[in-house]
């Protein structure tokens, strides 16, 4: 999540320390992102919140909601996130 997003203030020892600001930055960082932020994170909505607002993405936070409702975490939420992303970019490098 972006550092201005405020998310570290609600969850300090949870907060990724990487930015990004693409669908193809979100799926870099995702490997690398704590599960304990993920479990903070994923069930209140956040990721869904953060691709609608910082990447503009309404598509792509479709899925992220959906799985906030699951109360997926951790590992879990990461694979799932990650597959979608990926294929998201997939979809947005064919339409170049």
């Amino acid at each position: 999540m972006p550092a201005d997003s405020g998310a570290e203030d609600l969850a300090p020892s949870t907060s990724i320390s990487t930015e990004a600001a693409s669908v193809f930055e979100f799926l870099a960082c995702l490997p690398a992102a704590p599960d304990t932020s993920l479990d903070y994170h994923g069930p209140r909505g956040d990721p869904a919140t953060w691709v609608a607002g910082a990447i503009g993405d309404e598509v792509l936070s479709m899925h992220p909601r959906k799985l906030s409702q699951r109360r997926l975490g951790g590992a879990e939420l990461r694979q799932a996130l990650a597959q979608r992303v990926e294929h998201r970019y997939e979809e947005l490098w064919t339409r170049r």
